[in-house]
């Protein structure tokens, strides 16, 4: 791409939010400003954590055993007892913590533990194995044969929608890189499932479309990640440092990483809610990135300190849009873009709704 270019595709922007882009990119180009996206719903439709999860649960590479129960809290939600032993499947556990702290009216984080009991879950496997789950999950895209055809249904693998890329995203991403600006992406799901995914699956995408240069470094990428015991030297490491030390490691390369063994010990900041802004603070700047791209409520916090900001708006979730529309109101310095998604059936973005979000 030109680096004077600053027209995206069309595709099916919403013509004002696609106006307001071309704008900011062109506004701050070849600056090294920097630019944040969330993953899940954001970059791709759908959600590449979960459907990952679900590939763990389906193949039986995740079970119950005595320290899986020491992690998972027994707890009671809408009157019933709910516990990892009696419920169907680990999914279905899952769904229910999710909801387990709901009785607060005031929790602005309240699937921060379920995100990280997905993680400590995996303890004892290695991200080779997490990264055959994820490309078990993602089936090369799969997903994007939903869009054609409204009246299709829903690809899914073991009972999750499978995800595939915007191709607007991919086209945003690759406009920020090829004029000049930083790319990072911060996601509450699995450092190793993310990092595959924009390395072996977004960069070829990019580099297809916008030239070799056109990727995203294995360091700009951040997730929810446990210590590693390095099953060759018995030493513990953190993927924060590992990923700038070792390039095989950075790479996914995964033989390299057959050698680490996940423990059930989370590496902080959790990267989800105000743990995403710690992220930004501790391993990225205390500077306001230039924009910031999110979909739920998780992103909120990462979103209050851009500078501007990309809201994918879900139309099946109107109780996000409501969340967001408060903080839209509290009139926070920049711009917010609103892009109207879908990720059910007829998946992908919607140019121009005729019904309200």
């Amino acid at each position: 791409m030109d680096q004077h270019a600053f027209q995206l595709p069309p595709r099916q922007w919403h013509p004002a939010v696609k106006a307001s882009l071309d704008s900011l990119i062109h506004a701050e180009a070849g600056t090294g400003k920097i630019v944040a996206f969330d993953f899940d719903n954001t970059l791709i439709c759908r959600d590449i954590g979960e459907a990952t999860f679900a590939s763990l649960v389906g193949s039986r590479q995740l079970q119950v055993t005595p320290a899986l129960e020491s992690i998972s809290p027994e707890f009671v939600l809408e009157g019933e007892k709910v516990s990892v032993k009696s419920s169907e499947n680990l999914t279905e556990y899952y769904e229910k913590f999710l909801l387990s702290t709901s009785h607060h009216s005031n929790d602005v984080a309240p699937y921060a533990n379920a995100y990280a009991w997905t993680a400590q879950i995996m303890a004892g496997l290695t991200p080779t194995d997490v990264i055959a789950a994820t490309d078990r999950a993602f089936a090369d895209g799969v997903g994007e044969q939903d869009v054609a055809d409204p009246n299709r249904g829903e690809t899914k693998v073991d009972g999750y929608r499978q995800p595939f890329f915007y191709p607007e995203m991919i086209d945003l991403v690759g406009a920020f890189l090829t004029n000049g600006y930083e790319v990072y992406v911060i996601s509450a799901t699995s450092v190793w499932t993310v990092r595959w995914m924009v390395t072996h699956q977004l960069n070829p995408r990019l580099q297809a479309a916008y030239g070799q240069e056109a990727m995203i470094a294995p360091d700009h990428v951040f997730g929810v990640n446990m210590l590693l015991r390095d099953r060759r030297d018995g030493l513990l490491y953190k993927d924060q440092f590992l990923v700038k030390e070792n390039p095989a490691y950075a790479n996914s390369d995964t033989t390299e990483l057959s050698h680490y063994q996940l423990t059930n010990q989370i590496c902080y900041p959790l990267t989800s809610y105000h743990g995403k802004v710690a992220t930004l603070f501790q391993h990225i700047s205390a500077d306001r990135p230039y924009l910031i791209a999110g979909d739920s409520p998780n992103d909120h916090p990462m979103l209050n300190w851009a500078e501007n900001r990309l809201w994918l708006a879900r139309m099946e979730k109107p109780d996000y849009q409501a969340k967001t529309k408060s903080l839209m109101e509290d009139g926070l310095k920049g711009q917010w873009l609103v892009q109207p998604v879908r990720y059910k059936k007829g998946p992908g973005f919607v140019g121009e709704p005729k019904e309200a979000i």
